[in-house]
Protein backbone atom coordinates (compact mmCIF):
# COMPACT_ATOMS: atom_id res chain seq x y z
CA UNK A 1 0.00 0.00 0.00
CA UNK A 2 1.44 3.40 -0.91
CA UNK A 3 1.15 6.64 1.04
CA UNK A 4 -1.73 7.90 -1.07
CA UNK A 5 -3.68 4.63 -1.24
CA UNK A 6 -5.30 5.31 2.12
CA UNK A 7 -8.90 4.20 1.90
CA UNK A 8 -11.76 5.32 4.09
CA UNK A 9 -12.00 1.70 5.27
CA UNK A 10 -8.57 1.74 6.96
CA UNK A 11 -9.04 1.88 10.74
CA UNK A 12 -6.38 4.25 12.05
CA UNK A 13 -7.51 3.64 15.63
CA UNK A 14 -6.08 0.10 15.26
CA UNK A 15 -2.85 1.16 13.53
CA UNK A 16 0.05 -1.03 14.78
CA UNK A 17 2.36 1.99 15.20
CA UNK A 18 -0.26 4.50 16.28
CA UNK A 19 -0.09 6.49 13.04
CA UNK A 20 -2.93 8.82 12.15
CA UNK A 21 -4.30 9.72 8.74
CA UNK A 22 -2.25 12.95 8.93
CA UNK A 23 0.93 10.89 9.52
CA UNK A 24 0.24 8.86 6.37
CA UNK A 25 -0.94 11.52 3.95
CA UNK A 26 1.67 13.85 2.48
CA UNK A 27 1.20 17.60 2.44
CA UNK A 28 0.79 17.66 -1.37
CA UNK A 29 0.02 14.57 -3.46
CA UNK A 30 1.68 15.84 -6.67
CA UNK A 31 4.80 16.95 -4.79
CA UNK A 32 4.99 13.52 -3.10
CA UNK A 33 4.81 11.73 -6.46
CA UNK A 34 7.52 13.95 -7.98
CA UNK A 35 9.77 13.65 -4.94
CA UNK A 36 9.37 9.88 -4.61
CA UNK A 37 9.91 9.44 -8.33
CA UNK A 38 13.27 11.18 -8.05
CA UNK A 39 14.68 10.43 -4.59
CA UNK A 40 12.88 7.12 -4.03
CA UNK A 41 9.92 5.91 -2.04
CA UNK A 42 12.27 4.94 0.80
CA UNK A 43 14.21 8.19 0.33
CA UNK A 44 17.27 6.14 -0.65
CA UNK A 45 17.95 6.52 -4.37
CA UNK A 46 20.63 8.51 -6.16
CA UNK A 47 18.07 10.60 -8.05
CA UNK A 48 18.02 14.38 -7.84
CA UNK A 49 15.67 17.13 -8.92
CA UNK A 50 15.95 20.89 -8.85
CA UNK A 51 13.21 22.44 -6.67
CA UNK A 52 12.15 25.69 -5.07
CA UNK A 53 9.89 25.38 -2.04
CA UNK A 54 8.16 27.62 0.46
CA UNK A 55 8.36 26.09 3.92
CA UNK A 56 7.07 27.96 6.93
CA UNK A 57 6.99 31.14 4.83
CA UNK A 58 10.65 30.87 3.75
CA UNK A 59 11.74 30.40 0.11
CA UNK A 60 14.41 27.72 -0.27
CA UNK A 61 15.83 26.62 -3.60
CA UNK A 62 18.25 23.80 -4.39
CA UNK A 63 18.72 20.23 -5.54
CA UNK A 64 16.48 17.66 -3.82
CA UNK A 65 18.41 14.57 -2.77
CA UNK A 66 17.59 11.43 -0.81
CA UNK A 67 17.99 11.19 2.95
CA UNK A 68 20.80 8.72 2.25
CA UNK A 69 22.68 11.26 0.09
CA UNK A 70 22.07 13.95 2.73
CA UNK A 71 23.52 11.72 5.49
CA UNK A 72 26.57 10.96 3.34
CA UNK A 73 26.97 14.67 2.55
CA UNK A 74 26.73 15.60 6.23
CA UNK A 75 29.47 13.13 7.03
CA UNK A 76 31.73 14.46 4.25
CA UNK A 77 31.09 18.05 5.39
CA UNK A 78 31.72 17.47 9.11
CA UNK A 79 34.44 14.79 9.05
CA UNK A 80 37.48 16.85 7.88
CA UNK A 81 37.30 19.26 10.83
CA UNK A 82 35.46 17.20 13.42
CA UNK A 83 36.01 13.44 12.94
CA UNK A 84 34.67 12.46 16.39
CA UNK A 85 31.54 14.54 15.88
CA UNK A 86 31.12 12.97 12.42
CA UNK A 87 31.36 9.51 14.01
CA UNK A 88 28.73 10.39 16.64
CA UNK A 89 26.34 12.07 14.19
CA UNK A 90 26.87 9.27 11.68
CA UNK A 91 26.09 6.57 14.24
CA UNK A 92 22.98 8.40 15.43
CA UNK A 93 21.65 9.03 11.91
CA UNK A 94 22.43 5.48 10.75
CA UNK A 95 20.51 4.01 13.70
CA UNK A 96 17.62 6.47 13.31
CA UNK A 97 17.17 5.83 9.60
CA UNK A 98 17.58 2.05 10.08
CA UNK A 99 14.73 2.12 12.62
CA UNK A 100 12.55 4.16 10.25
CA UNK A 101 13.34 1.76 7.38
CA UNK A 102 12.50 -1.26 9.54
CA UNK A 103 9.14 0.27 10.49
CA UNK A 104 8.41 1.13 6.83
CA UNK A 105 9.22 -2.44 5.76
CA UNK A 106 7.01 -3.88 8.53
CA UNK A 107 4.14 -1.69 7.36
CA UNK A 108 4.61 -2.69 3.70
CA UNK A 109 4.72 -6.37 4.68
CA UNK A 110 1.54 -5.96 6.76
CA UNK A 111 -0.12 -4.06 3.86
CA UNK A 112 -0.87 -1.02 5.99
CA UNK A 113 -0.26 2.54 4.79
CA UNK A 114 3.32 3.78 5.22
CA UNK A 115 4.10 7.09 6.88
CA UNK A 116 4.53 10.01 4.52
CA UNK A 117 7.99 11.37 3.85
CA UNK A 118 8.28 14.21 6.36
CA UNK A 119 11.56 15.87 5.45
CA UNK A 120 12.95 17.35 2.28
CA UNK A 121 16.72 17.18 1.84
CA UNK A 122 18.52 19.64 -0.44
CA UNK A 123 22.10 20.17 -1.47
CA UNK A 124 23.43 23.49 -2.74
CA UNK A 125 20.41 25.19 -1.20
CA UNK A 126 19.80 28.93 -1.18
CA UNK A 127 17.61 30.40 1.51
CA UNK A 128 16.13 33.57 0.04
CA UNK A 129 15.01 36.53 2.10
CA UNK A 130 14.26 39.88 0.52
CA UNK A 131 17.25 40.75 -1.66
CA UNK A 132 19.64 38.52 0.28
CA UNK A 133 20.42 34.85 0.01
CA UNK A 134 22.27 32.43 2.25
CA UNK A 135 23.96 29.36 0.79
CA UNK A 136 23.61 26.09 2.70
CA UNK A 137 25.64 23.18 1.33
CA UNK A 138 23.09 20.81 2.89
CA UNK A 139 19.61 21.66 4.11
CA UNK A 140 16.72 19.69 5.66
CA UNK A 141 13.17 20.98 6.08
CA UNK A 142 9.87 19.77 7.50
CA UNK A 143 7.40 19.02 4.69
CA UNK A 144 4.44 19.43 7.03
CA UNK A 145 5.11 23.17 6.69
CA UNK A 146 5.21 23.13 2.87
CA UNK A 147 2.93 25.77 1.38
CA UNK A 148 4.23 26.00 -2.19
CA UNK A 149 6.77 24.61 -4.61
CA UNK A 150 7.99 24.72 -8.20
CA UNK A 151 10.30 22.70 -10.35
CA UNK A 152 13.68 24.32 -10.95
CA UNK A 153 16.00 26.39 -8.81
CA UNK A 154 15.87 30.12 -8.33
CA UNK A 155 18.94 32.02 -9.46
CA UNK A 156 20.51 33.75 -6.51
CA UNK A 157 21.28 37.47 -6.83
CA UNK A 158 24.97 36.59 -7.16
CA UNK A 159 24.29 34.24 -10.10
CA UNK A 160 22.12 36.83 -11.84
CA UNK A 161 24.92 39.41 -11.50
CA UNK A 162 27.51 36.99 -12.90
CA UNK A 163 25.33 35.99 -15.86
CA UNK A 164 24.73 39.61 -16.89
CA UNK A 165 28.45 40.46 -17.01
Amino acid sequence: MTTNDVTPSYDFSADPHGLTKEDVLGQDFVFDVILKGNVGIANDSDGEISLTVVIDGQVISGIAISAKAWREGMDAYIRPGFPKLADSVGTFLTELFADLEETRNERVEADVPAAAVRYLHLRDAYILSGGASHHAPLWRGDLRKLSGWSLGSVNTPEEVSKSSE
